[in-house]
């Protein structure tokens, strides 16, 4: 929590702490994990995320949030023991090897992966049940397109069914600087804009989107969301 909170009370009003988003997963973490080594929280300016180390007996995992929009995410499969800052760049130590942390657009060779769910929204008509038919979400990319599957929960059901997702990355087709020949490598671009609908179905009074992104080589932006739903009858 932010050292200018301390004086207010925590147990009266956790809003103050900076992990009130998560608040379940995090007092869950911090009751099962207490003794295990490896608890940590670092500050990562240039990328503007504040990472938490936690590591849980099913493998050690992070949870990261973005201070300028305070939103959280988690990160898998980064089996740190330890993190440390040199001149402005994130390392992560594990066993045996020490690696660098946002360094590249793969997963030390591999597709990054991500499954996505966003906060649920009532679309201002809390007590008016709808039908979600459409969703354009709006993409930034450089060098291709990732693989995208796109669905809908409604009413806060988390479930993901939306099954796996494949990539197949394939070679640069971009010049890189101090290694491209002139006249003969590509320039690169400004980022593309991808904005596809794609059809869903979905009942409920609330919604929110529900992908899963594989990419490999790519910088992936996701600016924003639309959808098409019908309204139906009112509470």
């Amino acid at each position: 929590m932010p050292l200018a909170s301390a004086l207010q009370s925590s147990r009266l009003d956790p809003r103050i702490n900076l992990t009130d988003k998560i608040f379940y997963a995090i007092s869950r973490a911090a009751n099962l994990y207490q003794n295990n080594f490896g608890w940590q929280i670092n500050y990562f300016a240039e990328q503007n995320m504040l990472i938490i180390n936690v590591p849980s007996t099913e493998g050690v995992q992070q949870y990261c949030m973005h201070t300028i929009s305070k939103a959280w995410c988690s990160f898998s499969n980064i089996n740190a023991k330890c993190w440390e800052l040199s001149y402005d760049q994130m390392y992560f130590g594990g066993n045996g090897f020490v690696g660098r942390f946002w360094d590249s657009y793969s997963d030390n060779g591999n597709n990054i992966n991500a499954d996505v769910q966003q906060a649920y929204s009532y679309f201002d008509s809390a007590g008016q049940q709808k039908r979600f038919t459409m969703i354009r979400p709006i993409f930034q990319t450089d060098n291709g397109l990732p693989a995208i599957l796109v669905g809908i929960n409604t009413d806060f059901d988390a479930q993901n069914s939306l099954g796996a997702v494949s990539f197949n990355a394939v070679s640069s087709t971009l010049g890189v600087w101090d290694t491209a020949q002139w006249d003969e490598d590509v320039w690169g671009g400004n980022l593309s804009l991808t904005k596809l609908w794609q059809g869903v179905t979905g009942l409920g009074y609330s919604g929110g989107i529900v992908m899963k992104i594989a990419s490999q080589g790519i910088d992936v932006f996701w600016v924003s969301s639309d959808y098409v739903m019908e309204r139906g009858g009112v509470l």
